[in-house]
């Protein structure tokens, strides 16, 4: 999201600046289940509803479900200036955002706006140009001098929670982050039951080192407030997950997923649907439901890879996560996998026919399946053997990093999984050092400790664990 760079949004966005009216009038909140302070110019009814219902989908991040609203307030009222930058932050098909941008820009000073639409159009313009931290800053200062504008004040902290991710490695809260912490509490103390400020108050520890009671009520509030809604669910799955609460968090995703499954959006659209199956499979596996975790893992990988629709998010997931996945789940196995299985879990990468040109999944693949034969050849005393298998894990991750280029040149969606594959294969690798290097394994056990990165974007671990007492492995 968020990452077109045009100078055409620049000069959009200061002649909307210019336009704006400098007092805006902030209306009370809303008493529904979540307030939108969002007046519209369009005095069209669908137009009215399609944006508030994009709005709401756009800041949870339901991104395919936004992108529809736009649309369909577009086609009631193409006068209705917001929606089309709507289109713009949802729409991941280059051509399609060219063209999006190219109607906005040609009407831009011509379509009418509310003061509050005004603001919004040109912070939402400075996050299609990358201005993050800018965005954020002008919604934290409306929010400032309109104290009951709760939804600003919710883009404020996520923006910010965003800009600098998360925590160190060694627990210390970043500075923007321990900012957006604390206006999400505040916001929390004060509207308790807006089912966005609890959204957000929870999403604000997505990837914290410890779960707060406070985060999990909140969570568990906004999945209460907005039932048919999959972001929340998955929230509070993933706040759970993360609080060693796998079996807890599996109906939560389970949820997740039956709601992000709409006829009007195709599996291979749905980035929500897959990420929630995703989490399902992993969180069983880290409960010790084996067969079921085994059974969803099956029906992922086997799942039909849609070969014209490759840079669309949730097809990228399928990619990257879905078919490593049984590959990754054999890293912190108890004892080593055998070669069957071995084997069967890194034919799950494959795409057959072959993706054209080097596919950068499949250098992971090698990585990760010679990490896993060092380590079964180590298990047996089969030092020789090991280490040749250790130096191919090594080559498959040097041809990887290789290939960063070529593969952040293909957008910015391809950023976090590259990244969580990196972490993937350092994991691997250092877990097979430990085994064949035995007397420095404390050293490389480290190593693969400090590889873990915050999880970001509600995405299940890269390498899950078992993190409950479970029967003996089958």
């Amino acid at each position: 999201m968020f990452h077109v760079e045009q100078s055409a949004l620049f000069f959009a966005a200061a002649a909307l600046v210019a336009a704006a009216d400098v007092t805006p009038q902030s209306p009370a909140p809303a008493r529904s289940e979540y307030t939108l302070q969002l007046p519209l110019a369009t005095m069209n009814d669908e137009a009215q509803r399609s944006m508030q219902a994009g709005m709401l989908d756009l800041l949870l991040g339901w991104e395919e479900s936004a992108r529809l609203h736009f649309n369909r307030a577009v086609a009631a009222d193409d006068m209705c200036s917001l929606a089309y930058v709507g289109q713009l932050m949802t729409e991941p098909d280059p051509a399609r955002r060219a063209e999006s941008l190219a109607a906005l820009t040609e009407r831009i000073n011509s379509l009418p706006s509310t003061p509050v639409e005004t603001f919004y159009l040109a912070t939402f313009l400075k996050l299609l140009t990358n201005d993050k931290m800018g965005a954020a800053e002008d919604f934290c200062r409306r929010a400032e001098q309109y104290r009951r504008d709760t939804l600003s004040a919710c883009w404020g902290a996520l923006l910010l929670h965003c800009v600098d991710v998360g925590y160190e490695l060694d627990g210390r809260v970043r500075p923007l982050q321990e900012r957006a912490l604390k206006l999400a509490e505040q916001l929390y103390a004060e509207y308790p039951d807006d089912a966005l400020v609890c959204f957000v108050r929870a999403y604000a520890e997505e990837s914290a080192p410890q779960i707060s009671e406070q985060a999990l009520a909140a969570a568990k509030r906004a999945a209460e407030l907005l039932p048919g809604h999959p972001i929340p669910s998955h929230l509070l799955g993933h706040l759970l997950y993360r609080s060693g609460k796998p079996a807890e968090s599996v109906p939560h995703f389970m949820n997740a997923a039956r709601c992000a499954t709409r006829k009007d959006i195709p599996e291979w659209e749905s980035s929500a649907l897959m990420a929630a199956r995703l989490y399902v499979s992993t969180a069983m596996w880290s409960a010790g439901m084996d067969g079921k975790a085994l059974a969803t893992r099956r029906a992922l990988t086997a799942m039909p890879l849609d070969r014209d629709h490759l840079h669309e998010p949730a097809v990228i997931l399928q990619r990257w996560e879905a078919r490593t996945l049984p590959l990754r789940v054999l890293i912190k196995r108890p004892v080593p996998a055998r070669e069957g299985v071995i084997t069967a879990a890194a034919k799950a990468a494959e795409v057959s026919p072959a993706l054209p040109g080097n596919d950068p999944v499949l250098l992971v693949r090698d990585c990760l399946r010679a990490a896993l034969y060092a380590r079964l050849r180590a298990d047996r005393k089969h030092t020789e053997y090991a280490l040749k298998s250790l130096k191919l894990a090594e080559e498959a991750l040097l041809k990887f990093q290789r290939t960063r280029e070529d593969v952040l040149a293909q957008g910015a969606h391809y950023i976090t999984p590259w990244v969580r594959a990196m972490e993937a294969c350092e994991i691997a690798l250092a877990t097979a050092r430990a085994e064949v290097y035995t007397a420095s394994a404390d050293v490389w056990l480290e190593n693969a400790r400090n590889s873990v990165r915050p999880v970001t974007l509600m995405l299940p671990p890269v390498i899950p664990e078992r993190m409950e007492k479970v029967s003996k492995e089958r």
